[in-house]
Order: C-alpha cells, then sequence, then structure tokens
C-alpha cells in the first residue's frame, strides 16, 4: 500500500503541474475550480493506472524494522518543517545562498501565479544568468499548484512538497531494499539513506529532479535483476525528471547508456525531451553554454579544474566514502551487480564536469556555488550500492 501510494506521490506531482501546462496551453483561467476538476481527473486515472504496480505483499515487519521506519518518517516531517522557517523565504537574509530560489524557482512560480499563466514572451527576454529561462517548466508550476488551489502564494508550502517526494522516493528505495534484505536491515538502509533524499535546499528543483530521477533508476533496476515491475511508471518518472531541469535530460541519457537494451522500452521519454526542446527552440528561450568561442574556453576552465574543485566536498561526503568502501570490499562482484546503479552516476558526473569545462562564467565560481548540490543528484544512488555491498560482504 505505501509503495502504491508513493508511486501516486511521484506520479501525481508530475500530472498536477501538468494540468496547470494544459490549462495555460487552452487558454483556460487557473483558478480552484479548473484546477481542481483537472487534479480530479488525474487522481482516477492515477489511482487505476497504479492498480498493477503494488508490488509482492511482504508480510508483517518485526517491531524493530516499524521502529526504524517510524524514525525515518520523522525524519520527513522534520524536514517539512524545518523548510517551514519564514526567515528562510525572506531574502534580505538568504539573497546569495538560496540565489536559485529567488532568481529562478521561486521568481518563475510567482510570476506564473500572478499572470495566472506561463508569460512566454517575456521569458524570453530575461538574462540567462538571471533565471535559465532555458529550464523546464515543471518545477514553478507544480509550486504553482497549491497556490492556486487556495488562492494564496505562500513559498512554506514548498517544503512540504520536496518533503512529499523525498518521502516517497525513500517508499521507493525501502521497497527495492526489501528485494535483497530483511525487513530490520532494510529500515535501517532506509534510514541512513534519508540524507540522499531528503536535500537541503528548500524550494529549488533538485528535490524534485532527485526523487523522481533516483526513483525511477532504482525501479529499472529492479527490472534489471528479473523483478516485476511495470517499465511504464519508470518511464514517467524520467520524463519528470527532465521537465525539472537541463541536468534531468542528462540523466536520461545517462541511464540510456548505462541500460542500452532498455533504450526501445524508454522512448516515450525521449519524446517527451523532444517535444521540448523544440518547443524551447521555437520560443527562442536562450541558453548559455554554447555561448561564444567554446574550443579557447574549455581549455581555461580544465586548467582552473584543480584549484576549482580543492575545497568543494561533493553532498554527504561520509556516505560517499563509506558506500566506496563498502563497494571496494569485494569490488569485481559490487561493481558486476551495481554497474547499471554506478554506471549512471559516473556518466552523469561526466556531463557536469563537461557543463563546468564549457561555463562562460568565472569556473571556480561556479563549481563552489553548485558542486554540492549537483552531486547531490546521484548520491542516492552511490549510496544504495554501498549499502547492497555492505550486506554482501556481512554474507561471506
Amino acid at each position: 500500500m505505501m509503495f502504491r501510494a508513493a508511486l501516486i506521490t511521484l506520479l501525481g506531482a508530475g500530472a498536477a503541474a501538468a494540468v496547470l501546462l494544459l490549462l495555460d496551453l487552452l487558454r483556460i483561467p487557473w483558478n480552484a475550480w479548473t484546477l481542481g476538476t483537472g487534479l480530479a481527473v488525474v487522481a482516477v486515472i492515477a489511482w487505476r493506472w497504479s492498480g498493477g504496480l503494488q508490488a509482492a505483499r511482504l508480510g508483517g515487519l518485526k517491531p524493530a524494522a516499524t521502529f526504524i521506519n517510524c524514525l525515518t518518517a520523522s525524519l520527513v516531517v522534520a524536514h517539512a518543517i524545518a523548510g517551514m522557517r519564514p526567515g528562510l523565504w525572506d531574502w534580505t537574509d538568504w539573497l546569495i545562498t538560496r540565489r536559485d530560489y529567488f532568481f529562478i524557482w521561486g521568481y518563475k512560480a510567482r510570476l506564473f501565479f500572478v499572470e495566472h499563466g506561463i508569460p512566454w514572451s517575456f521569458l524570453r527576454t530575461l538574462p540567462n544568468d538571471f533565471s535559465h529561462p532555458d529550464y523546464p517548466v515543471l518545477v514553478p508550476l507544480l509550486f504553482d499548484v497549491p497556490a492556486v488551489l487556495t488562492s494564496s502564494f505562500d513559498p512554506r508550502v514548498f517544503a512540504w512538497i520536496d518533503a512529499a517526494l523525498g518521502g516517497a522516493l525513500l517508499v521507493v528505495a525501502y521497497r527495492c531494499l526489501r528485494d535483497e534484505l530483511t525487513p530490520t536491515e532494510s529500515a535501517l538502509g532506509t534510514l541512513a539513506l534519508s540524507g540522499s533524499a531528503l536535500l537541503p535546499w528548500f524550494g529549488f528543483a533538485d528535490g524534485p529532479l532527485v526523487a523522481f530521477a533516483a526513483s525511477a533508476a532504482l525501479l529499472i533496476r529492479r527490472t534489471l535483476r528479473g523483478h516485476t515491475v511495470s517499465i511504464g511508471v519508470a518511464v514517467a518518472l524520467l520524463s519528470l525528471a527532465a521537465m525539472t531541469k537541463n541536468e534531468g535530460i542528462a540523466f536520461f541519457v545517462a541511464l540510456c547508456i548505462a541500460a542500452p537494451n532498455l533504450i526501445r522500452k524508454l522512448w516515450p521519454a525521449g519524446v517527451v525531451i523532444g517535444g521540448w526542446l523544440v518547443a524551447r527552440a521555437a520560443m527562442h528561450l536562450p541558453t548559455d553554454v554554447f555561448v561564444g568561442p567554446l574550443l579557447p574556453r574549455i581549455a581555461h576552465n580544465v586548467a582552473m579544474f584543480p584549484s576549482a574543485f580543492a575545497n568543494v566536498p561533493v553532498y554527504q561526503p561520509i556516505v560517499w566514502i563509506a558506500a566506496l568502501v563498502a563497494i571496494a570490499l569485494a569490488p569485481a562482484a559490487n561493481l558486476r551487480r551495481e554497474r547499471f546503479l554506478l554506471t549512471v552516476a559516473a556518466v552523469q558526473l561526466c556531463f557536469y564536469l563537461g557543463a563546468y569545462a564549457m561555463t562562460p562564467y568565472d569556473v571556480r565560481g561556479h563549481v563552489n556555488g553548485s558542486w554540492e548540490r549537483i552531486s547531490s543528484h546521484v548520491t542516492m544512488l552511490i549510496a544504495f550500492a554501498g549499502l547492497t555491498s555492505i550486506r554482501e560482504s556481512l554474507r561471506r
């Protein structure tokens, strides 16, 4: 039941944003009635479609596993409460460290809410370093769903959206761990993964991106290991990840590289991505990666990598170290078992290094302001591989 609810939460979040987009395209005014009607239709479809997604029953939980799962649930609630601190949404205190919220995600969400739609012509006029008009619009639309329903724009609600999606990812991770571990071990593993799912950047797109992308990757891992699960939900989640920000598009490519035999099943997500890229080009939404002379810039930026990365850690460095050490305990077996997740993570990080190499901005400032955050996009995958490696090492 919880697994099904988690999938509905993830898919429903994307569908709710899609309803607002559809209303905008059809020129239907945004209000509680029109959105509520669309959400009701989506809810019925999602519940009926997810009926075949329920995993096999796992049996009763031992008291220890139940207690640990309650601790994890408490962390999800605490995460939401922490994100509702009023000062967190005041740019007089957080303008620099939360720049992406104030200038990109929160700015667009409030703009769409005030305009009761998406002002595409206005987005084209914004400078790329200010608001990234080339980014997909799923996250601002998702943030607007509660605002339209209540006719009130309160950014603190975004913390509950982040927490709900992060909690859904943890439920998916728990179900995938249960394929290989005992209930208590799975509960402990899920608790250990909580920091990889509940990101500290409230109001950014990174939380939804990780929830959609990591859930899709874990479900596809299940499929590759022979478990019965619909590939359709993974494809839908990949599509949602790609529509959060450009890094989600890169994640889809990384996943195709890691599992080329599944490309023919993942094509619907590719169609969604292609549609967005065509629409972005048609609307002339600017991007800055390929601006100016590229080769000299790459040579200059790569030469700056040692100093740029010298003092900037990955997200949750202790988790990375523990996971990599666990994998190294039996490298041949662990790398073979987790080849898919580790390949996705490695290719994704290569894409990020490539973006840093091509950035038209100061590479040291770019790395300092984003590396910890974007490395969180694959931390769940690395940590999950580490957990299964620890269990395999203990069995030997």
